[in-house]
């Protein structure tokens, strides 16, 4: 479950365009062109919504940032969460991440303008919650230990060509255009 709500909070990184182009682009967008405005829906419910937290779009980032600390803080990989706790995961990511149409967009956007020129919007994305950069399923039987992949330099076989140009590196030789003879001459 972790992994889920981590895709989706990676959506937070903030987009390129400004919200006023995004919401022009919508509103100029024909209805026929579906796949299109759902795009843009989505990205401006990300923008408006989740980064900037409009309605009740804080409420439910913080909903999901609290899930995501408790699932972490418990054995995340072993545990089902029960089907409640799920769907409301599901609601919240429903509300900030999709397409979903929650209708005046231009409403949406003078409360947006409103709250800037008030100096009262905080921008929060991905990089501001404090997830873990790397979030991955620990291997069973490692105990959260991985195997070193490397051997060591003093145990390759002397025989193998490959062991060959890692000793000449080792040792700092030149390789093979290296053709003097032990008393240095060429």
């Amino acid at each position: 479950m972790v992994l889920y709500m981590a895709k989706f909070l990676r959506g937070l990184v903030g987009e390129k365009k400004s919200i006023r182009c995004v919401l022009a682009e919508y509103q100029t967008t024909d209805s026929s062109q579906r796949k299109a405005r759902e795009a843009l829906r989505r990205q401006l419910n990300t923008l408006l919504l989740g980064v900037y937290g409009l309605r009740e779009g804080r409420a439910h980032l913080n909903y999901l940032r609290h899930e995501m600390d408790l699932c972490m803080n418990a054995d995340p990989w072993k545990q089902e969460l029960p089907p409640e706790r799920r769907n409301k995961i599901d609601e919240a990511i429903r509300y900030l991440f999709t397409a979903y149409d929650h209708g005046d967009y231009p409403t949406l956007w003078k409360e947006y303008e409103q709250r800037c020129r008030a100096n009262e919007l905080q921008r929060l994305t991905y990089y501001d919650l404090g997830i873990p950069r790397m979030i991955f399923k620990p291997k069973p039987g490692n105990n959260g230990k991985q195997k070193k992949k490397h051997k060591k330099l003093n145990n390759v076989d002397p025989n193998s060509t490959k062991g060959k140009k890692k000793e000449r590196r080792r040792k700092g030789r030149k390789g093979k255009g290296d053709y003097s003879d032990d008393a240095g001459n060429m």
